[in-house]
């Protein structure tokens, strides 16, 4: 999971990617859906799945927020 460097729109999109992968973690791991250790690994394949585009609106970013979701939730149930 690397980001420097990259353009600040894309950075903005694997921030949104970044927090919405890592709730929906921490939320399995409270509801003892998954282990500590999975945390990261929800994460950090949540967050691979993702090629960025440029962001225009503030509604790509919610976009993308919801995309990473719904992903880490595959991801989520695939560690089960």
């Amino acid at each position: 999971m690397k980001w420097p460097g990259r353009s600040a729109d894309r950075r903005v999109a694997l921030g949104a990617i970044f927090n919405a992968a890592n709730e929906k973690a921490v939320q399995a791991f409270l509801d003892n859906e998954i282990t500590f250790i999975n945390i990261y690994e929800v994460v950090e394949r949540t967050f691979n799945h993702f090629s960025c585009s440029k962001l225009t609106t503030i509604e790509d970013v919610f976009d993308y927020d919801r995309q990473a979701r719904i992903q880490a939730e595959k991801v989520i149930k695939s560690l089960n």
